[in-house]
Parts: structure tokens; C-alpha cells; sequence
């Protein structure tokens, strides 16, 4: 039991023996010492907010902020306050909790896109919690984007599964659907029903053909990419993609690529697929008809080759643009979301970007740059 807080003299001339006078100064000095450590601690402490480079606010339970330090300034509003301010009810409610709970508290808010993590510290015998509190952005980013490529990641396996079990299926269709028509040329029948099984033929056809697409998408998305380089004529090439896509009669076709434009090694067969994936989803674009102009031309700085493909169409939604190029993502009844994902991850694999600009109404723009290659194969046989 700790002894009554009388002198030692006044011990003396109540006849305490000196073992009970002893004990008495030992405890003391050991509350002296701890006094004096606690008001070294005290200074510490009244120093190191302010020197600290993270955030420290004091809250005592009502809400009301006893203490900010400067670092504290630099949060933005509304978690930027200064003491005699009150916050917010959610906070008020943090740091009872704390207090309740006497223990540390972690919660996050974000405010314009940036993340920060705060703790909260309750310092029972005073009645108030210290608040530090650290920007976490660049770390829930990095966390996002990981669980971005494990997503898409596990959509590539999914996609290379079943590009691979349908593929086989389909060409048996196709093969099945010709073998159909040659047949249907030699039955006898009255011509209108010949003529409405050739339309059914046409139509299974067409939707074979659909589906075929899917099947190239997911597997184009899942495979590895790996150029193989070879001089192109890239006006050609664009002529002869063109003439591949099925181009309605009210979509008129620009094509701005100069006469003498230098052949380039190129992966013919990547640019034309992802071209085809353009021109098609500028077609679907323009419902009522419109302007579809393909363009080319180098960049001097930096080297590039450049190739757009410009619709008149509908446009992409403000809200639409920045998942266009999300897998599985689309705005089509019909469509799958593999599409500009698929052109994304060729040209990327090709060494290059794509972008694009829109305005509703006004149409959409889509931007290919490509490096310009003085050789072929040995440029980008590290872009897998």
C-alpha cells in the first residue's frame, strides 16, 4: 500500500521508524522519477505533432478539434480543420468508438480520387484521441490494379478455354452450311421454297460467321502476342480490309493515305484484324448512315506511323469512356466486350498505343500510333 503523501517530517514527530521513513522516500523518488519522465513525455509530445510529416489532429468526444498540426493544413476539405472546429459526425463516431473500445482505430475516407488512411489513438486519461493520418492513394491504386490483372487474367484462361472448345464446332457448321447449299441447287422444288431455304442458309451462315468472331476475340485476347514482321503496304492493306467488312450503301468510305506512302514492317495480319474490329464498330455507329474516313501518315516527333479511323456516328457516352477498353464491358445488345479490348492488347503487343477522342452526336476517332521499324522480326520479338 502506498504510504500517505505526509513530509518526512512530519513522519518523524509521529514516531515512525526509520524502515517506514525509507519506504516512504524510496516511493517518492520513484514518483518523483516518474513525474519528471512523464513531463519529458509530455514536451516529446507537444513537439513531435508538429514536427511530424503526417497528419495529427487531437479530438476530445464531442467532436470538437483540440489540436491540428501544419501537416494537418495540407488535407483537403472537408477533412482539412483547425482547432475550435467540429467534425464531422462520422469522425465524432470514430473517436468514440476508440475511446470505448481503448484501443486503436483505422478508417479510410476519400476525398477527389485521393485515399487516406487515418488512426485513431485514444488517450484514456485525458478524454481525447490523437488522429494521424497518412495519404494511401498511390498504395489503393497499386491494389486496384492487381486485382484489375487477376481479373483479367482469369478472363483470359476462361476466353482461351472455350475460343479453343468452339472453334471446332463452328468450322463443322460452315462446312455443313456449304455442303447445304450445294445440295439445295439440286433438289427439285417449287423456287419460293427453294428460295426461303437459302435465305434460312443465309442467315445460319451470317450468325455462324457472328459467332466465329466471338470465337477470334477470345482467343486473340487470350493468346500471346508475338509480331511477325514483314514490309507492308499499308494503303493495300486498308483497301483490302475494307473490301473484307460489310459496308451498308448509306456509310460513304474516305480513304487518306498518300499514293507514295513507304512500305513498313508491320504484322499485316494484327493491323487488319484490329481494323476490321474499327471499321465494324464504326458501321454499328452510324445506324442512319454517315462518313467513315481511314487516314494515314508518319510522324516526324516522335517517329511514328499513324492511322485513324473516324466515324460520324452516334459517339461513345461520357460516362462509357474510360471502360471501352474493359473486357467484357459493352453497350451492344449483341455485343460481347471483346472487341476493343482485343485491339488494345494487339497493338500494345505490337509496340504501339491507341486512343481515341468523341463528342455524342458527332462521332468517334480512334488513333493507332506504331513505331516506324528499320528491321523486322529482331525489333519486337520481346513484346509477348
Amino acid at each position: 500500500m502506498t504510504p500517505k503523501k505526509r513530509s518526512p517530517r512530519a513522519l518523524s514527530k509521529m514516531g515512525a521508524d526509520s524502515k517506514t521513513l525509507t519506504a516512504y522516500k524510496a516511493n517518492l523518488k520513484r514518483e518523483i522519477t516518474k513525474r519528471k519522465r512523464m513531463e519529458k513525455e509530455l514536451i516529446s509530445l507537444a513537439k513531435f505533432p508538429s514536427e511530424n510529416p503526417y497528419a495529427v489532429l487531437r479530438i476530445d468526444k464531442e467532436g470538437l478539434v483540440l489540436y491540428a498540426n501544419p501537416q494537418s493544413q495540407k488535407l483537403p476539405a472537408p477533412i482539412n480543420m483547425t482547432p475550435g472546429q467540429r467534425v464531422s459526425e462520422s469522425w465524432r463516431q470514430h473517436a468514440n468508438r476508440a475511446l470505448s473500445a481503448k484501443k486503436n482505430l483505422d478508417f479510410v475516407e476519400t476525398i477527389n480520387n485521393r485515399s487516406f488512411l487515418f488512426t485513431v489513438t485514444p488517450i484514456l486519461i485525458e478524454g481525447y484521441v490523437n488522429v494521424y493520418g497518412t495519404e494511401i492513394t498511390d498504395r489503393v491504386r497499386a491494389e486496384e490494379q492487381l486485382r484489375e490483372a487477376e481479373r483479367f487474367a482469369a478472363i483470359g484462361r476462361t476466353a482461351a478455354m472455350v475460343g479453343h472448345d468452339l472453334r471446332n464446332p463452328l468450322q463443322a457448321i460452315v462446312g455443313n452450311i456449304g455442303l447445304a447449299q450445294e445440295q439445295l441447287d439440286k433438289i427439285n422444288c417449287p423456287p419460293k421454297e427453294k428460295r426461303e431455304f437459302k435465305e434460312s442458309l443465309k442467315e445460319i451462315k451470317s450468325t455462324t460467321f457472328y459467332m466465329d468472331k466471338i470465337v477470334s476475340d477470345l482467343q486473340d485476347y487470350a493468346r500471346q502476342v508475338k509480331p511477325l514482321l514483314v514490309r507492308t503496304d499499308l494503303r493495300t492493306l486498308i483497301k483490302e480490309t475494307l473490301l473484307s467488312c460489310s459496308i451498308p450503301q448509306n456509310v460513304s468510305v474516305t480513304i487518306g493515305v498518300p499514293n507514295n506512302f513507304p512500305t513498313e514492317y508491320l504484322d499485316s495480319s494484327i493491323i487488319r484484324r484490329v481494323l476490321t474490329n474499327l471499321i465494324t464498330n464504326s458501321v454499328q455507329a452510324m445506324p442512319e448512315g454517315g462518313e467513315l474516313t481511314i487516314k494515314a501518315f508518319r510522324k516526324k516527333n516522335p517517329k511514328a506511323i499513324v492511322i485513324t479511323v473516324e466515324d460520324s456516328g452516334v459517339g461513345i457516352r461520357p460516362a462509357d469512356r474510360s471502360r471501352i477498353f474493359t473486357p467484357l464491358f459493352t453497350t451492344k445488345s449483341k455485343g460481347q466486350g471483346f472487341g476493343l479490348p482485343v485491339c488494345k492488347r494487339l497493338i500494345e503487343g505490337h509496340g504501339g498505343a491507341i486512343s481515341f477522342t468523341s463528342q455524342v452526336g458527332k462521332g468517334t476517332k480512334f488513333t493507332i500510333k506504331l513505331p516506324i521499324l528499320k528491321e523486322g522480326k529482331s525489333r519486337l520479338q520481346g513484346n509477348d
